[in-house]
């Protein structure tokens, strides 16, 4: 009888790994243009966790040490720090926190260690979140995304969920730090732009989560006209809320581009000049590609103009890498007619012309 026991007790543990999903660690971390230690974090987040562990999701809390020379000083992450939010993780700079599971005070270093310990340890998530369809309407920049959040196992208690914008290719001059990232124009990554559901995010559910429940959310918010749409990211993570959120467990998190196939990629080609290509396919409804070349790394806009010369959308504007890049842009908002689009960088300006039938 206790062997029968022993077995039943293995194979019901079996059953709960089956119903489990890969884990996707969240690591938050703290950035500014002052920080000494910022610059560190984020290359070995480059050059090791995301190589090891390439499903790493990751938000950068950028202006935690406000200086006034900083353009993104005002950004979520003094204010994160300044809040009630902050106080319940405990919040200093630098510092960084991996799923809410641990957290490290300047040492930019051993993290790593706590990051392996939490995928060997805990590589199964008893959450699974999946996105369900997205949408982002460029003449508005009104984004909307529905995610599934799926019970692995049976749960309990109260559990949250958020929802963040966050930005690529911020350029600012590094300042202070080591690891060669000082007195330099440095490339910030994952910066917050907006935590849009609040700090503490909006309820999921609280009480019995069932396996298998899944319960569907749809999240739609604008993004600020000074975010470039291609560079944006959103990210969304649910946690178990305890008494302080610095011991309040992220279960699981998701990301995913705001654009996605209407929105700008690089082709990753190398490219010699300047270039900006004919649309295609031209005539077109309701969207077509709009290709071009830069050679050098810097900033570049790409604008939609009427049959007036009136700016109607923004389809680019921001630092691109140097390469060759298409835009997918979806005219379902505008009216057929004549258009003109519009490259511009600092050593370049093209403009070309197209048309939309419905």
């Amino acid at each position: 009888m206790k062997k029968l026991f022993v077995l039943l007790v293995f194979l019901s543990l079996i059953a709960i790994n089956l119903n489990a999903s890969p884990r996707r660690v969240l690591i938050e971390f703290t950035t500014s243009n002052t920080c000494q230690y910022c610059g560190c974090m984020d290359s070995l987040l480059r050059v090791s966790t995301l190589i090891q562990y390439p499903q790493t999701i990751i938000l950068a809390m950028h202006g935690t040490i406000r200086n006034p020379a900083d353009p993104y000083a005002n950004y979520f992450g003094w204010q994160i720090k300044d809040s009630l939010i902050g106080a319940e993780l405990g919040f200093s700079a630098p510092m960084s926190f991996v799923d809410r599971s641990f957290w490290h005070y300047t040492d930019y270093v051993h993290y790593r260690d706590s990051v392996a310990y939490r995928y060997n340890n805990f590589g199964v998530s008893p959450v699974e979140l999946t996105v369900i369809s997205k949408s982002y309407n460029p003449a508005t920049r009104m984004f909307t995304v529905t995610i599934n959040a799926k019970a692995e196992q049976t749960l309990s208690g109260e559990y949250r969920i958020n929802f963040v914008y966050c930005e690529n290719n911020l350029i600012s001059y590094q300042t202070e730090g080591p690891c060669n990232a000082m007195n330099m124009n440095f490339e910030h990554d994952w910066v917050i732009r907006s935590m849009a559901n609040g700090y503490d995010g909006e309820p999921l559910i609280n009480g019995t989560w069932n396996q298998n429940q899944v319960i569907t959310k749809t999240f739609t918010y604008p993004l600020d006209s000074n975010w470039v749409p291609a560079n944006c990211e959103f990210v969304t993570y649910v946690y178990k809320r305890e008494s302080l959120l610095r011991n309040s467990v992220i279960q699981q998190a998701t990301k995913g581009n705001i654009t996605g196939s209407i929105g700008i990629n690089p082709t990753g080609k190398k490219i010699e000049s300047y270039a900006l290509w004919q649309n295609y396919p031209n005539p077109f409804n309701p969207s077509t590609n709009i290709k071009f070349s830069i050679p050098k790394n810097e900033v570049v806009k790409v604008s939609l103009y009427n049959s007036l010369g009136k700016e109607v959308a923004v389809m680019q504007n921001g630092y691109l890498a140097a390469g060759i890049y298409n835009i997918e842009f979806d005219f379902g908002g505008f009216s057929s007619g004549i258009y003109y689009y519009k490259m511009q960088t600092s050593q370049y300006t093209e403009t070309k012309k197209m048309l939309m039938i419905k």
